[in-house]
Order: structure tokens, then C-alpha cells, then sequence
């Protein structure tokens, strides 16, 4: 069976978009949304794709003593090939 599990990550935050809209308008260093456009092309194998995330929260204080808080995030990846499974995406 020919399974096709290309995928793209249109938009992953956390914390309230507002907020988050104020920060990348206000502060250009360092990114809150690193997944954001991310995507897979499609693969001739099964394959299995796992996405370790680290959530942090963050303030965000301006020269006018603004105060902004949202939440920052890394990860890591792994694709493994799905030898005798069901090909899968996992957070």
C-alpha cells in the first residue's frame, strides 16, 4: 500500500496571538513560531516523523517598560522508516 504523509505546518504557537503579533512587530531578534512553514515533501518510503517540543514562557519588556508575555519553544526531529507499522506524525 502506497501511503502519501507529505504535510506542512501552516502556523504552531502558544500563548495568545495578540500578544504574539506585538512581540515579532516590537522585537526582531529570536523567533516564537521556529515550525512555522516547515514541510515535508512527499517520501517513497513509509516513514514515521516525531516532533519533540520544549515549551518555555517568555517576557518580553520594551524601552518603555511595556511588558509582553508569551511562550518560546524548540524541538527536535526524528524520521524513522515505519518498516511493518502505519506511517504516523507525532507531537
Amino acid at each position: 500500500m502506497d501511503i502519501d504523509l507529505n504535510y506542512k505546518i501552516n502556523y504552531l504557537s502558544f500563548g495568545d496571538d495578540e500578544e504574539i503579533k506585538i512581540i515579532n512587530s516590537k522585537f526582531k531578534e529570536g523567533t516564537l513560531l521556529s515550525l512555522n512553514g516547515k514541510n515535508k515533501p512527499r517520501n517513497k518510503y513509509r516513514t514515521i516523523y516525531e516532533y519533540y517540543i520544549k515549551v518555555v514562557p517568555t517576557t518580553y519588556n520594551d524601552i518603555k517598560e511595556n511588558i509582553y508575555y508569551s511562550y518560546q519553544y524548540t524541538y527536535n526531529s526524528n524520521d524513522s522508516p515505519a518498516y511493518n507499522q502505519f506511517p504516523f506524525i507525532i507531537f
